[in-house]
């Protein structure tokens, strides 16, 4: 029979904690004696959540369309332990399995300290009528500023309840990212009835041991080093320091540090974590040694090789034989060398050829050139040959996907017969001998035998990297310059496009052709052959300004180049769907929150350019039709967009731009529909927002619901709109009569009178001006000759057909009107 009992004020948390059955302090977990019926029944989808005859205070029942029976019985003195007060108990059986379906505390999470440790226990029993065992899942849930983390710890998974009480302890956990968490508990199907009980919930809190930060990575990136770790607990503060001196004290919850500007050598880093009883941290070494552009490490492979500041290692496993000597080449240009695989190599063969830079100074560089010498064999033509080696990110020997970083592409044998150089220009390379325990570096040619003659690395820095961004005048390029250079040649789509001084940095080009292009630059130095930065990418497409794309909101959105993404999460129920706006004229329109959300509220709008076109601009009004809701007087909505210098999805700082203060537009209260507008002046639109989006607007400081009718994207400061004219009206009367032809006769023959529409002359639209375009007219006017071609003699409009020389060229004839 149920039954609920309303204890005293003497809680049943002290009367337990006296008893010793639980870590002392104070129980994080609210009404841990399931006391009153005051607590949420929450039905998601279609599930369904049955309640007798209540949830307890503070606590939730969930099911996201499944079903879940909650009762709450009363258990006696020492029912649950010998000792044991009189307490109610959960029980809650799984009725359906949907997406998720449990009972927590949700509604009365406690807040997660940095440093603290906690550790939940509770009694449980099968709460199955035939006293099978149940199996069940036990855990917290951990929330950050935005919402649920995605994981959590602290708990138990997969654990089975028997017919009688028994005390399940939790993990000790700690976290330095969450802010707040609550323990939850779920049923696993099992074939059963799926019927836990739960008692005594408690969760303690105690300030653990201080530890120092972990994960310490130092990274050189040319004359600096990004030191990047991960903190244990909240310091005080937070030292950094080079060779044994204070470089710097930072906040205590600091995880990054740049050093610009190193002198050269072997420098030792530390960084220091001071908290009571705690001044420790991890440390690391990084090398630096400037070379002249053009300085080399080689080996010369033969018997015995010819090294100067490189080996040939990894090549003596008596198991495959790998790097066998050998005499090769063409009859004409015998070279002592090494293939890749030993002939009786049955075992494990290895395609690699492995290398390793002695020299210190050469090592310690990340812009370099690999170049490899092989024999060209015509029985390998098409073999392909590939480089892997140890870039700058790359932690140690166990690290796989950064030390054996590829490089962007593989290098084809053409079968020439000869001895061919083929070569690789990194930016981020990072020796440290990683590979295979001995190598930097590893030339393979998958199960092809190649001879390889030498191997050279030298340094000479390509400028970089190079950044494209498109501009209303065309593309802006940028770049850094890692040496100085005697000039730089700027390369469009393999070609070159202009010689600029050596200490550029930047460069922009105008007027470019509609299409998708690459852009290098090449830095120069005297005596040296230049490096072509690597490439970048870009679509240029030019519009008049003044077009639109634009979506209607509604339950079936209107979507004109514009559309509104990410509209349909059930996890959060964004941009859900409704008739709003005031009573005289209300309109179908979408709001920023679903109904029933109640977990993780999105104040956000997201949109993604459709158009191709459009979507290649780069500067931008955007409007958006909202009701100005009188309950919402003073709220503020913010645009953020992808820019156009970002580089992906990852880099939020760039792609939601801007990150910390975006532009914000009040709501006054008006009770009418009113459009709120932005500038977007640095466009970059490439859907890295959400996987789907170009921009996003949100409400600023709160989840309040605001309903948007519509949204309209206008490109502004894109290419001039085309000139209008009618063609054949010469003197722009408004009209093609005969005073037209009679004046483009005067122009041609007599010289006075001045065509200003070179395009409106154009009758025969044959992309020149000349006797035939006035006899035609005469011919159309009075001999029913055929009428000019669009825009025609009617219609003021663009002209809409390329003009071209006699040679097909492309030339525009031009129009001042």
């Amino acid at each position: 029979m149920l039954r609920i009992k309303v204890f005293s004020a003497v809680s049943i948390l002290n009367l337990v904690a006296s008893l010793g059955l639980f870590a002392q302090g104070e129980n994080l977990v609210p009404n841990p004696n399931f006391q009153g019926t005051g607590g949420q029944a929450l039905p998601i989808g279609t599930g369904t959540v049955t309640a007798n005859p209540g949830v307890p205070d503070n606590w939730r029942a969930f099911a996201v369309n499944g079903g879940i029976e909650v009762d709450v019985e009363l258990a006696a003195a020492d029912e649950i332990f010998a000792g044991s007060p009189e307490t109610n108990v959960v029980c809650f059986r799984i009725i359906s399995y949907g997406a998720d379906q449990g009972f927590d505390d949700d509604n009365g999470r406690f807040p997660i300290s940095v440093g603290v440790d906690y550790h939940g226990e509770f009694y449980v029993k099968s709460g199955n009528a035939d006293g099978s065992e149940q199996r069940f899942n036990f855990g917290f849930p951990l929330f950050g500023p935005g919402g649920y983390l995605g994981r959590e710890p602290g708990g138990l998974n997969d654990r089975t309840a028997t017919g009688d009480w028994q005390l399940v302890t939790g993990s000790m956990f700690r976290d330095g990212e969450a802010v707040q968490a609550h323990i939850s508990w779920r049923c696993i199907g099992d074939g059963g009835e799926d019927r836990i009980c739960i008692a005594l919930p408690f969760v303690s809190a105690e300030v653990g041991q201080v530890l120092p930060p972990t994960g310490l990575f130092c990274r050189r990136v040319r004359a600096s080093v990004e030191l990047t770790w991960t903190n244990q607990a909240a310091y005080e503060k937070i030292r950094i320091e080079r060779d044994g001196s204070v470089l710097a004290e930072l906040a205590g919850d600091a995880t990054s540090y740049p050093d610009l500007n190193i002198p050269e050598g072997t420098l030792h880093y530390q960084v220091v974590a001071v908290a009571p009883n705690l001044q420790d941290g991890p440390s690391c070494e990084v090398t630096y040694l400037k070379v002249n552009p053009g300085a080399r490490a080689s080996i010369d492979l033969g018997d015995p090789d010819t090294e100067n500041g490189m080996k040939n290692t990894f090549r003596q496993d008596g198991t495959d034989g790998e790097n066998e000597f050998l005499i090769c080449g063409p009859n004409a240009d015998l070279r002592e060398a090494r293939s890749n695989l030993a002939g009786t190599d049955n075992d494990a063969p290895d395609g690699f050829f492995y290398f390793t830079v002695t020299d210190p100074a050469m090592k310690s560089q990340e812009a370099v050139r690999i170049e490899a010498t092989v024999y060209d064999d015509p029985a390998l033509t098409g073999a392909s040959l590939t480089l892997e080696y140890t870039n700058n990110l790359s932690r140690g020997g166990g690290d796989i996907p950064n030390t054996f970083f590829a490089a962007p592409a593989v290098r084809t044998l053409a079968g020439t017969g000869e001895w061919a150089t083929v070569s690789w220009q990194l930016e981020d390379a990072g020796f440290r001998s990683f590979q295979q325990g001995v190598a930097d570096f590893r030339i393979g040619a998958g199960g092809a035998r190649v001879c390889l003659d030498s191997a050279v690395v030298n340094y000479f820095p390509a400028p970089g990297p190079l950044a494209c961004r498109r501009t209303p005048a065309g593309v802006a390029l940028s770049w850094e310059n890692p040496i100085a250079y005697a000039t730089i040649e700027v390369q469009r789509d393999g070609g070159p496009l202009a010689q600029i001084p050596g200490d550029s940095s930047s460069y922009p080009d105008v007027n470019v052709p509609d299409g998708d292009h690459t852009y290098q630059v090449l830095g120069v130095i005297s005596q040296f052959e230049g490096y072509l930065s690597r490439p970048c990418n870009i679509s240029v497409i030019n519009v008049p300004s003044g077009t639109k794309v634009s979506v209607d909101l509604g339950e079936i959105n209107q979507e004109n180049g514009l559309a509104n993404s990410q509209t349909v999460d059930p996890g959060d129920g964004e941009n859900d769907f409704g008739v709003c706006g005031p009573l005289a004229e209300p309109s179908e329109g979408r709001s920023n929150r679903g109904a029933t959300d109640n977990d993780f509220p999105d104040s956000l709008f997201y949109f993604n350019v459709t158009d191709p076109a459009v979507k290649a601009q780069a500067e931008f009004k955007l409007e958006m039709t909202v009701y100005d809701d009188p309950a919402l007087a003073g709220l503020n909505l913010y645009l953020q967009y992808t820019n156009n210098r970002s580089t992906g999805p990852l880099d939020f700082s760039n792609t939601f731009f801007p990150l910390e203060n975006p532009p914000v537009r009040m709501l006054n209260g008006t009770g009418a529909w009113t459009v709120l507008a932005w500038d977007i002046t640095e466009a970059g639109f490439r859907t890295f927002q959400q996987g789907s989006s170009d921009f996003r607007v949100g409400v600023a400081g709160g989840n309040e619901r605001v309903c948007v009718d519509r949204v309209d994207l206008t490109v502004v400061g894109g290419a001039p709109p085309p000139p209008r004219f009618r063609r054949g009206d010469l003197d722009d009367s408004g009209a093609v009569d005969i005073s037209d032809p009679i004046n483009e006769l005067h122009s041609l023959f007599l010289g006075d009178f001045e065509i200003t529409c070179l395009d409106a002359a154009d009758f025969d639209d044959s992309g020149q001006v000349d006797i035939s375009d006035a006899i035609n007219s005469l011919l159309w006017q009075f001999a029913s000759g055929s009428i000019a071609p669009d825009p025609g003699p009617f219609n003021c409009g663009p002209d809409l057909t390329p003009d071209r020389d006699d040679q097909g060229n492309p030339i525009d004839l031009g129009c001042v009107l």
